[in-house]
């Protein structure tokens, strides 16, 4: 601010009465050039602050009193120190100081994101873990299992227990097979990498049988390269997706060439869960994908798009939010097998459907820290009005023959 100046005194007007008019206009001419130059020169600056001070100050007592604006954007001051005669005033006090206490205790402490989807064991049943224990910050697990403390289920092969002959036979009969119940973690990870394979098998060359052009291998390796820096490591699909990476020429030949690289890395079991194919047969793809869609943008959030990846992998390649939807964007358009569910994700993604225009970022080392979040939040959205919709045309069909029990 320019500096304060003690501002010039002015003629007093009211002793100009019994002077001649020319000396008048002179001396009201400089009293109002004083003026302006008062002005010019900031002399009223000062009260330019504190008019702002009143007006800040009119709108924190509106907040308060809930006479307009956001009430969450004021933040309420502490309460004053207590007396040590006035014990109300000390309990209100205490309660202030362990309510801080609890909040900063809460911000050191996170739901693990995979967790939260896939549940499963660990520290106070698997639902809190620190930050520093994060499964998805240890990329070398995927190099080497054995360094990891993970208490999530490990899809890798190497990580599967060796099974003997009667095992694989006893495994075969319906009511033993019963007995070992998998975990709700193994059925989340192990159908998201069923979901994976049968995708590509079925979408690369869903159109024809004929070699991929040079925007469809384009469109295919955007894709593995998300999955690669946003799927935990315990998934399994890491040495697949470098795999398809490195002979992306090859595969795009034929449909042929992409089956076998990928029977050359099974599944654990290649069956979907009791919750995706509710008890039929090879059902449960859509479930499944829905799941590996869902593991996969927890992890690029956590990631923050490769960000987190880049001390261990230099060279490793960050996607923005903004990246990643069109990416997806993409897949869907070229791959997806459901030509109905791919033109209505085009159409909700091309029209900023759930605000995905403005949620989704394109930056990604200047990106702030909340920003990478919406991109699994829009997701969710995406996925409840997908089964907002499915509930509905089911409504309709059982109102439709007259079964109203069943469509509420």
């Amino acid at each position: 601010p320019l500096q304060q100046q003690p501002q010039k005194p002015l003629p007093n007007t009211s002793s100009l009465q019994n002077l001649p008019d020319a000396v008048k206009n002179t001396m009201m001419e400089m009293e109002q050039q004083d003026l302006e130059e008062g002005k010019e020169r900031g002399y009223h600056y000062k009260e330019l602050m504190e008019q702002k001070k009143r007006e800040a100050d009119l709108r924190r007592q509106k907040l308060t009193v809930g006479g307009g604006g956001n009430p969450g954007n004021f933040v309420r001051p502490p309460p004053q120190a207590f007396r040590i005669d006035d014990p109300d005033s000390a309990q209100k006090f205490a309660e202030y100081i362990a309510k801080q206490k609890k909040g900063i205790i809460r911000k050191e402490k996170i739901r693990h994101p995979i967790q939260a989807i896939v549940g499963g064991g660990g520290s106070n049943n698997g639902s809190v873990r620190t930050k520093e224990s994060s499964p998805m910050k240890n990329y070398k697990a995927q190099v080497n299992h054995k360094k990891s403390n993970q208490k999530m289920p490990d899809l890798r092969p190497e990580a599967q227990p060796k099974k003997r002959v009667g095992q694989k036979i006893l495994g075969k009969i319906p009511l033993l097979k019963k007995t070992v119940k998998r975990s709700h973690a193994f059925e989340t990870l192990n159908d998201a990498a069923l979901s994976f394979t049968r995708g590509l098998q079925m979408g690369v060359f869903r159109n024809n049988n004929h070699a991929l052009d040079k925007k469809r291998k384009a469109a295919l390796l955007n894709w593995l390269d998300l999955l690669s820096i946003s799927l935990p490591p315990e998934l399994g699909l890491h040495e697949l997706i470098d795999t398809l990476k490195i002979n992306m020429d090859l595969i795009a030949q034929s449909p042929y060439e992409l089956k076998v690289l990928i029977d050359k890395h099974p599944i654990p079991d290649g069956q979907y869960s009791k919750s995706c194919n509710k008890g039929i047969g090879q059902t449960g793809f859509f479930c499944g994908f829905w799941k590996l869609l869902h593991v996969a943008s927890v992890g690029f959030a956590e990631q923050q798009g490769g960000l987190m990846l880049r001390e261990l992998h230099p060279n490793i390649r960050v996607f923005s939010p903004k990246e990643a939807g069109s990416v997806l964007r993409e897949y869907m358009g070229m791959f997806f097998n459901c030509d109905k569910c791919s033109k209505r994700f085009i159409a909700q993604y091309d029209e900023c459907k759930f605000q995905s225009c403005n949620r989704l970022t394109d930056e990604t080392v200047d990106a702030p820290a909340e920003s990478w979040a919406e991109f699994p939040l829009w997701l969710w959205e995406v996925h409840n009005d997908v089964s907002r919709s499915k509930a509905e045309r089911e409504a309709d069909f059982h109102e439709k023959y007259n079964r109203k029990a069943v469509a509420k």
